[in-house]
């Protein structure tokens, strides 16, 4: 699932040890065997967790052990990327990470997204933004641009990382599902335009999603509005649940 595994197996078996030492004789009262075992719990396990939530904070790691964490990336900013009526597609991109991060953290989700205004966001601002965070996942939202003719959704991920792979075949159908949009399929960065995707490349998991083609109307406004955005987000988070098994 995520990095947060082992810890989890380390916390579980630290309480269990506790807890059996902990345990009073046979030859206690029950009212005694209750009120020592919640002293101990007080005294020695509360202060043992608190303490395991502060390494994995200072090592990057969540403290919400239970769900991992996603970067939110909005693709370009600052006027940048595909332009076409009158827009660039750093709008649309953000927009639609509003949207998902919103749903990500409505469910409990831990998430950091790239920039939530329209403020430029170049490759080495996000890497240093995001490296360090650690994500078990980066989701970038881009939109494509194909001539006025091409339509639908494409999803990204890198080439050599079959779990990235395995994401994008369970995104790809459900995202172009939710949007209306026509399935243009799951592809490995090798194929790309100019080369891999960094974005996929410099995380466990990176997904670049070109949700439609800006310069085609049809695309677009089925992402317009707000409930076909929150649509939008609603299947991107039903599938990463379902992709780490939750």
């Amino acid at each position: 699932m995520s990095k947060q595994k082992p810890f989890l197996r380390i916390l579980a078996a630290l309480l269990a040890v506790c807890v059996f030492v902990a345990l009073p004789g046979a030859n206690v009262s029950a009212s005694e065997q209750a009120d020592s075992s919640l002293a101990f719990f007080i005294d020695y396990i509360v202060p043992i967790i608190s303490q395991l939530q502060k390494i994995l904070s200072a090592m990057g790691l969540s403290t919400n052990l239970s769900l991992p964490r996603v970067g939110i990336s909005a693709g370009h900013g600052g006027n940048t990327g595909a332009y076409s009526g009158g827009v660039y597609e750093d709008v649309k991109t953000l927009a639609i990470a509003l949207a998902v991060n919103k749903e990500f953290t409505s469910r409990g989700y831990e998430t950091l997204m790239n920039r939530t205004d329209n403020s430029k966001c170049d490759k080495e601002t996000k890497l240093a933004l995001y490296q360090p965070w650690r994500p078990d996942i980066l989701l970038e939202f881009h939109y494509n641009i194909g001539g006025g003719t091409a339509e639908g959704l494409e999803v990204w991920y890198d080439s050599g990382n079959a779990e990235g792979k395995r994401l994008a075949e369970l995104l790809a159908p459900r995202l172009s599902a939710a949007a209306g949009l026509k399935n243009r399929g799951a592809k490995g960065d090798d194929y790309a335009p100019g080369g891999n995707f960094y974005v996929c490349s410099s995380f466990p998991i990176g997904i670049l999603v070109e949700c439609a083609f800006l310069d085609n109307p049809n695309d677009v406004k089925k992402l317009d509005s707000t409930a076909s955005k929150e649509k939008f987000a609603k299947a991107v988070a039903e599938v990463a649940a379902e992709f780490w098994g939750g």
